[in-house]
């Protein structure tokens, strides 16, 4: 499958999911009410009897009782789910927090946090995403991982301690591949999602047996006379009890169908990115060694989310949210399952020895289509030399958030004016930014021109860290940047809307995937036109050109002429609506898009850099080779 088709399949499974759910809730609706029934019927018996009954039962036609306790118990569910998305708030830095993660920023000093670090960078930017925060459960010696978020741009990954003293850096790559893998295929909003739903089926069992062990303890220090009104308590708490437990392992369920062929998929997806099986196969056979149970106190509720199981063994594997662990290695290299191999296992070798990627020509655009969400070694190679020498380094022993503004604001005045440039700066930032600001401009001015997007992901997860007050006045000043020239710069804007993305939360967040291109045609007209207008002077060939695009889309919209006088909130406007594309309709504009810029039989590295920073606005990561 293509990214495409992998987020079409997380949308149906999300369908499935909310089916589950939906199932599930009726029956514990029909559950809580024939307890209802239940206890209706011992109060009729006492009367009958001539024992003065506890409560009055009801008239045998009047069904507001059952009303009331269908209503009570979707109010129980829903307001459970709510408030546990609420509580994580759908993004992944909650969910590592609440898991007790510590920002590896803040540790990075730390033996093996650094090494993390530029292994999630690396890896990130070679998938053509920018790198996800990252995240250290420094209480758990175990060896485990996860990521969770709604959308890229607000997932993190996190590892445990044990992740970073037992594992080799070829192990960790073959973990953090597969935790990518779950963030552009989609996994990691359907086990947010999942989260949620999972807490108000657990609500109503925990209920119960709180009523059941409080009653419990009262019982001996009760009243004869109240004797009956308790055991009625104790019979409506324990069948609360069953009720929930029963709810619990359809949870359990919705859980194990969800997630188990996920894990293979993903564990398939880190060999081919990394193409050294032994990484993450060696990962998994010291987890077989060693363990990978945490002591977090809530590692049930997001053990589906884990790279391995989180809970200590049981017999029952029908609701074991991950496959067995020797069925995972044996798919990958059934060789580490041999007692004594994983210590004959040789490194990968360094990038100085892995034969340098030739750049591909004529590239088809079903190529790009099946490299999306796909990145291979020669990708993670390029990257590891670019990161080594080709990007603009930033130094530990001075400001790293003042140098990474500063490359910021210089990649937004590569094409401009640099006196503008300068004057921006100097209006609204330190004199200290101004001179960094001219020092890494020049620097800049003398990287090759694909670099600029990575240099630009280099800088993010540092930016990033910074206080709201200080990401908008930040903001403000890219804005002005962009701005300073009389015409406005598409590459420019598309960076600019990249910065924005990932610093304010919420920017072009995707909550829905369901507008089709019909309904947004006329941002399609634009984005299609800025393409065909991207370094083109033919005007007439830029027509002809968005005609047969058009045409190949079925979609009727004149050509718009004014793109490059779009306003800022315009084109954010029109990056929000074709974030929120459905995934085939998405694909079918990407293939579009890809055909408007090779018109001409070529894309050049500035129409690639336009490509790559709209299309990961729009939630679709081009890897770094392309």
């Amino acid at each position: 499958m293509n990214f495409f088709e992998h987020q079409r399949q997380a949308k149906k499974n999300t369908s499935y999911l909310v089916f589950l759910f939906f199932i599930a809730v009726v029956g514990i609706v029909f559950m809580t009410n024939f307890v209802g029934w239940v206890v209706i019927e011992l109060i009729k018996a006492d009367s009958n009897r001539g024992i003065k009954p506890i409560f009055e039962a009801p008239p045998s036609k009047d069904y507001d009782l059952y009303l009331a306790i269908t209503g009570a118990t979707l109010l129980v569910i829903l307001l459970s789910a709510l408030f546990k998305k609420i509580q994580l708030g759908g993004k992944g830095r909650g969910i590592a927090r609440y898991m007790g993660g510590t920002e590896a920023h803040l540790i990075k000093h730390k033996p093996h946090v650094k090494r993390a670090l530029n292994v999630v960078e690396e890896m990130a930017i070679a998938a053509g995403m920018t790198p996800p925060p990252l995240y250290i459960l420094t209480s758990e010696k175990s060896i485990n991982a996860f990521a969770a978020g709604l959308t890229p741009q607000t997932s993190v990954i996190a590892v445990s301690q044990g992740c970073l003293e037992n594992l080799t850096r070829d192990e960790l790559q073959g973990v953090v591949a597969h935790e990518i893998s779950h963030i552009l295929n989609g996994d990691t909003r359907l086990n947010v999602q999942l989260l949620g739903y999972l807490a108000g089926l657990v609500t109503i069992g925990v209920m119960g047996r709180t009523v059941f062990r409080m009653v419990g303890r009262s019982r001996s220090r009760s009243s004869r006379d109240s004797g009956g009104a308790l055991f009625l308590i104790l019979f409506v708490g324990l069948s609360l009890w069953i009720v929930g437990s029963v709810g619990v392992f359809v949870g359990r369920m919705i859980r194990s169908a969800v997630s188990r062929q996920r894990e293979f998929l993903a564990d398939a997806s880190a060999v081919q990115f990394t193409r050294y099986p032994a990484g993450i196969a060696g990962a998994l056979a010291k987890i077989g060694q060693n363990s990978s149970v945490l002591n977090f106190a809530g590692a049930e509720e997001v053990s589906h989310m884990c790279f391995e199981n989180p809970l200590k063994a049981s017999a029952f594997s029908l609701n074991a949210t991950h496959p067995p662990l020797k069925e995972r290695i044996a798919r990958i290299d059934k060789r580490f399952l041999e007692p004594g191999f994983l210590k004959t296992v040789l490194h990968k070798p360094e990038v100085s020895e892995i034969q340098k990627p030739t750049p591909k020509k004529n590239i088809s655009a079903k190529d790009v289509i099946n490299a999306i969400g796909e990145p291979t070694p020669e990708n993670l190679a390029s990257v590891s030399v670019m990161m080594n020498s080709l990007l603009p380094e930033i130094s530990e022993n001075r400001s790293e958030t003042l140098q990474a503004q500063a490359i910021a604001l210089a990649l937004l005045n590569l094409s401009g004016d640099s006196s503008e440039g300068h004057a921006v700066v100097e209006t609204y930032r330190s004199d200290e930014l101004v001179a960094e600001f001219s020092q890494r401009r020049l620097e800049l001015l003398r990287m090759e021109r694909k670099n600029v997007l990575p240099a630009l992901h280099h800088c993010i997860p540092i930016l990033r860290e910074m206080e709201l007050p200080e990401k908008q006045i930040f903001l403000k000043t890219c804005e002005y940047m962009v701005k300073a020239d009389s015409e406005v710069d598409l590459n420019e804007v598309s960076l600019y809307f990249l910065i924005e993305m990932h610093l304010i939360e919420n920017s072009f967040r995707a909550e829905r995937n369901n507008r089709s291109l019909v309904q947004s045609q006329q941002s399609v007209g634009y984005l299609i036109s800025a393409l065909c207008l991207h370094g083109n002077e033919n005007t007439n060939k830029a027509r002809w050109v968005f005609t047969e695009t058009m045409k190949t889309l079925g979609l009727n919209v004149s050509f718009a002429n004014e793109v490059h006088q779009m306003s800022l909130r315009s084109f954010r406007d029109l990056l929000q609506i074709l974030a929120e594309l459905k995934p085939q309709d998405k694909e079918k504009l990407f293939e579009a898009m890809l055909r408007t810029v090779e018109f001409d039989g070529e894309i050049n590295a500035n129409e690639m850099e336009f490509l790559k920073a709209t299309c990961e606005c729009m939630g679709i990561p081009i890897p770094y080779s392309i």
